[in-house]
């Protein structure tokens, strides 16, 4: 998914606390809770709180080990899995699962040895068995003691957000908090746990102690209202979050990120990814060519650079940094005129995990047969344990094809290969795609430039959906309205919507290209189109619709050849432009044109999009193909 917007400094400084919790810098060390818990297969369920002690989860059958990372909430407690000690942070060497139920024990003791905990995950090598009496997520007995970890009466152990932080640490006695969510949020999620004694409701629904609850929509300002009822008598404790969203008018200049290599037309900007409290930023035409990607993290006064990667055996004209995809700790890069075993141009695609800050390359990928001109990791795309990798040409003809790859423990193994064979032999098939969980898009069309007007083909999305047996099965196509629409230039999935970029769309069917995003809502086992928008004031080669990303009740369009007329400096040619759309009513509206305060011709800002936990990134990587153009390339986070 892609998307993002530039925001205030001072408003993201709660963000890395509310996404990976943080160390107790008061020293406690009588406290023996973990603010950390991850795997490197299966999801925790209930998701990680500290106050909750068992967990499950499921992996497939062929998942022969697993390594656990634990952190403790101040780093002098000793921490040990399985009875053996491992670093705080790091994880831990791997754990291998026999077939069925496999228990795994964390322990902790605190820093003083006054305290310990237990933390058990069970983790089910194949489906958890039907009717088990494993109940995860009802404990919150932290100290293993049976005396529910302190809960009395009708407190709670621990309240939490997903999708924001309360802005006050939690306390039970404490009944009141605040907390803000930045403007493209749609809701956000509440986690609170309390002792067997007790039942739980968030806004009137009652949810499981440690569970979860339902999307809570956030429209501007909003309260929640979690209340703590006995089960033995009428007694009932209420606590309340009132939460205020930020306004799109709070949008304000922020500082561009920067190359810290500058060199004009090495393309900064031209591919992005975006997970968390981490980005990337991708200049595949760095150093002749050969590339290189940029990363950073979000520190308490911005965006900082963290780490330069690069191939140590580059050659020109690689294109390290082609395209990106960022998913937690995960990064894959496409290089896709990397020659891959002597074939020219056929490509390579290389994973990346991070450890702490630091990224290292733990796979490369490749076509299962090589070929010239394959262009392997034209784009790319993470979703769950999966990864699809797109190439504009396959062995046969021009069209190209799409891998799609299952991370299985430190092992990506090739899942499936999709492509149509009727596909014409000038077909850009996979020119754009998108993965969300088991569907897949694909955008392709013919035309080499939206002022041809000598080919009919408006451009098509074809939709896919992986079946039990991780076949991916095509289950629909789309076709856009007009020849030359180049109709899934730009394709986003967000559940069952779907969004479809068609940049060179014009009412009038002529070289105008204006530009149209086209919005589906999946009903069954098809996608019915909902409504077709187009920039509220339309200019002609604007290219509308050039990336496309949905987040809920929120979409973002660019144009990256806009001419910003309706807003700022008509002059400003082929500087670009990004819109905010949201859906009220059941209809889509522009409500903002967004571009950053350094904006300025042939800028391109538009040419990548990412988004991810409300925020924005879009890279303005300059012209391309003359000098005049060449610019050192830029990337701008909104919030």
């Amino acid at each position: 998914m892609t998307f993002q917007l530039l925001f205030k400094p001072f408003l993201l400084l709660f963000l890395a606390v509310s996404i990976f919790g943080c160390v107790d810098s008061k020293e406690t060390v009588d406290d023996s809770r973990l603010r950390l818990l991850s795997l490197t297969d299966g999801e925790l369920d209930p998701p990680f709180s500290l106050n909750i002690l068992k967990y499950q989860t499921e992996v497939d059958d062929d998942v022969a080990s697993i390594q656990v990372t634990a952190a403790a909430r101040n780093l002098g407690a000793f921490i040990t899995i399985n009875n053996q000690a491992v670093t705080d942070g790091t994880p831990s060497s791997a754990i291998a699962l026999l077939p069925g139920k496999n228990e795994i024990k964390i322990n902790l003791i605190s820093k003083d040895a006054s305290s310990q905990s237990r933390y058990i995950v069970d983790v089910y090598r194949g489906e958890a068995p039907p009717g088990s009496d494993d109940n995860p997520g009802n404990g919150s007995d932290v100290n293993g003691d049976g005396d529910g970890d302190g809960v009395q009466g009708t407190e709670l152990g621990s309240l939490t957000l997903v999708g924001a932080a309360l802005e006050q640490s939690f306390q039970a006695e404490q009944p009141s908090y605040t907390a803000s969510v930045g403007a493209f949020i749609e809701g956000i999620r509440v986690v609170a746990t309390t002792s067997t004694d007790n039942q739980i409701t968030v806004n009137g629904v009652a949810i499981a102690s440690g569970e979860t609850s339902t999307l809570i929509p956030v429209d501007d300002d909003a309260k929640i209202e979690i209340t703590v009822s006995s089960n033995s008598d009428t007694t009932s404790q209420t606590y309340t979050i009132d939460i205020s969203r930020q306004s799109n008018g709070e949008f304000s200049k922020v500082p561009a990120l920067k190359s810290t290599n500058p060199e004009k037309g090495s393309q900064f900007g031209f591919s992005s990814a975006l997970s968390g409290i981490h980005l990337a930023v991708g200049a595949p035409d760095e150093n002749d060519g050969r590339g290189a990607v940029y990363l950073f993290k979000l520190v308490d006064d911005g965006w900082q650079f963290n780490q330069h990667l690069s191939l140590s055996n580059g050659l020109a004209g690689d294109r390290f940094g082609q395209s990106l995809s960022m998913q937690a700790n995960l990064l894959a890069i496409g290089a896709m005129q990397r020659n891959a075993s002597g074939a020219t141009n056929s490509g390579e695609v290389y994973l990346y995990e991070r450890t702490g800050d630091n990224w290292a390359k733990n796979a490369t990928l490749t076509a299962a047969s090589p070929q010239a001109g394959h262009h392997f990791g034209y784009n790319v795309v993470l979703s769950a344990n999966r990864l699809a990798v797109a190439t504009l040409r396959n062995e046969q003809t021009i069209a190209g094809q799409v891998y799609i790859f299952r991370q299985q423990g430190s092992t990506w193994t090739l899942e499936d290969t999709v492509g149509d064979p009727g596909i014409g032999s000038s077909d850009k098939y996979a020119a754009s795609i998108d993965m969300d969980n088991d569907l897949l898009a694909i955008g392709s069309f013919n035309q080499s430039n939206c002022q041809n007007l000598n080919d009919s083909d408006p451009g098509s999305v074809r939709v896919y959906q992986r079946s039990n047996n991780g076949i991916w099965n095509q289950i629909q196509k789309l076709e856009g309205e007009g020849s030359t629409d180049r109709f899934g230039f730009s394709v986003d999935i967000d559940g069952n919507r779907l969004a479809v970029g068609a940049q060179c769309e014009d009412k009038f069917h002529t070289n105008r290209t204006e530009g149209a995003v086209y919005i589906y809502e999946k009903s069954d086992d098809n996608f019915n189109l909902q409504q077709k928008v187009k920039a509220f004031q339309t200019a002609a080669f604007s290219l509308y619709g050039d990336r496309v990303a949905l987040s809920g009740d929120t979409l973002i369009v660019t144009g990256s050849y806009e001419i910003p007329a309706h807003n700022i400096n008509s002059s400003l040619t082929a500087a670009g432009s990004a819109y905010l759309l949201e859906r009220k009513n059941g209809n889509w509206q522009e409500t903002r044109l967004f571009h950053p305060i350094d904006l300025e011709s042939n800028d391109r800002f538009g040419i990548s999009l990412s988004v991810d936990s409300g925020r924005v990134l879009i890279g303005a990587p300059g012209g391309e193909n003359n000098s005049a153009l060449l610019k050192d390339g830029a990337a701008y986070v909104f919030e």
